[in-house]
């Protein structure tokens, strides 16, 4: 396995929670970044740079936490409509 090293970390705050941004560097000079979110989900993105990885994550997260949002109400609402029509 490659050796990565942490090169930086950051933090963005969605909807009043703040998500943890950590920044790598593989051995190739190549970066990603990586975002863990509740229930085992971790979004990675790829960049040149660390700057590029970061920027990238920062675009996508609001995209990944909202869509996850909307998909667990999805979930509550289809279980509560299950259970009713019984």
């Amino acid at each position: 396995m490659e050796d990565v090293t942490l090169v930086m970390q950051s933090e963005v705050k969605i909807n009043g929670t703040t998500y943890a941004i950590h920044v790598y560097r593989r051995e190739d000079g190549h970066c990603f970044a990586v975002t863990h979110l509740k229930n085992g989900d971790i979004i990675i993105n790829d960049g040149e740079t660390h700057e590029e990885a970061l920027t990238r994550q920062e675009g996508v997260l609001p995209l990944a936490v909202g869509s996850r949002a909307i998909l667990d109400e999805f979930r509550r609402s289809s279980g509560l409509l299950l259970k009713f029509s019984h």
